[in-house]
C-alpha cells in the first residue's frame, strides 16, 4: 500500500538532539515514537527528529528499548507513519480497515509470528523475546489498537502529537497543559488586545 501523505521537512539541526522526559510524554513507545515528527498538521513547520541511525538509536536508547544491529531508514520511517496514521485516524473515528492491515502487516514482518491472549481487557499479543526495536515498538502499537485505552488516545492541537487522556472524564485537549495550552492561551490574549487596540483607532474616511 502506497503513502500518499506529504513528506516530512528534515530536521535543519544535525547536531544530537537531547532527548527529554517531555519526549516520552505517553511512557508508550508506539505513540512516542510517531511523536518524533512535530507540527505533522502543519506543512511549513513539519521537523523529522529522526534523520538518521545514530538519531534513531539514541531515541531508542532513551526509551529503554533493545535496539537491532540491522535498521534502515526506510524501515524506521515506514513503520512509524503506519503507527502515526492508524492511531491519528482513530482520534474520533471508528479505526480505519486499510491503516490497520498495514499495522498488522509490519508487526507481522518485525515481530513474528502473531500469538494473542485473550484477558480481561480484551485480546493482547504476546511479546517475543526475539524482537528488535521495531518489533517491541510495534508490541506496543498493536497492543494499545487492541485495548480499551485506544478510545483515550487523542491529537494535540497545537503540535500535532498524539497523547493518552488519562483524565477521569477525558477533559484533557493538550499533549502537555503547560507548555501547548500556555501558549494557545498567550495567542487569544494577545489577539484579544490587539483586536481591542484596533477598535480604538480613530478611523480615517477619504
Amino acid at each position: 500500500m502506497r503513502n500518499n501523505r506529504r513528506p516530512v521537512k528534515q530536521n535543519r539541526s544535525q547536531t544530537p538532539l537531547h532527548w527529554a522526559e517531555h519526549h516520552f510524554i505517553n511512557g508508550h513507545p508506539a505513540l512516542d515514537f510517531a511523536n518524533t515528527v512535530v507540527y505533522r498538521h502543519l506543512p511549513d513547520r513539519r521537523e523529522d527528529r529522526l534523520t538518521n541511525i545514530k538519531l534513531v538509536r539514541s531515541w531508542g536508547r532513551a526509551a529503554g528499548l533493545p535496539m537491532s544491529s540491522a535498521l534502515s531508514m526506510q524501515q524506521v520511517k515506514d513503520v512509524r507513519e503506519a503507527i502515526d496514521v492508524f492511531f491519528r485516524g482513530v482520534t474520533g473515528r471508528k479505526p480505519d480497515v486499510r491503516s490497520w492491515r498495514r499495522l498488522i502487516h509490519f508487526y507481522a514482518v518485525n515481530a513474528s509470528p502473531l500469538h494473542f491472549v485473550r484477558t480481561d481487557d480484551g485480546l493482547k499479543p504476546l511479546r517475543r523475546n526475539g524482537s528488535g526495536f521495531l518489533g517491541h515498538v510495534l508490541h506496543s502499537a498493536v497492543a494499545l489498537a487492541l485495548a480499551p485505552s485506544l478510545r483515550r488516545v487523542k491529537a494535540c492541537p497545537a503540535c500535532g502529537w498524539l497523547f493518552l487522556d488519562r483524565t477521569r472524564n477525558r477533559s484533557k485537549r493538550w499533549c502537555i497543559t503547560a507548555l501547548c495550552g500556555n501558549r494557545a492561551k498567550t495567542r487569544r490574549h494577545y489577539r484579544r488586545r490587539k483586536a481591542r487596540t484596533n477598535a480604538r483607532l480613530p478611523s480615517h474616511s477619504s
